[in-house]
């Protein structure tokens, strides 16, 4: 499958360059993925997309509920048991 997002959690506040620069990394080989970070470092929403990120999460039901926004799940895939994002 088609990688769309990558996940990135940071949980001491030493870190966040290096977060900064994974984010930069990420989106030059790969600029169509959607960027999630999160953890006790990154403040809120706006503070990810100071670091490069598209969105933040709180927990993985904030990324899923993230996630699933941008690429809902059709109806056909969840009825045949897939979890293939599309139409």
């Amino acid at each position: 499958p088609d990688v769309k997002a990558a996940g990135l959690s940071v949980t001491h506040p030493d870190h966040l360059e290096s977060l900064r620069t994974t984010c930069a990394s990420i989106r030059e080989a790969l600029p169509e993925i959607k960027i999630v970070v999160g953890g006790s470092a990154v403040r809120d929403g706006d503070h990810a997309l100071e670091l490069g990120a598209d969105g933040f999460a709180d927990s993985g039901a904030g990324m899923h509920d993230l996630l699933d926004a941008w690429y809902p799940l059709s109806r056909s895939a969840v009825r045949d048991g897939g979890l293939v994002a599309g139409d």
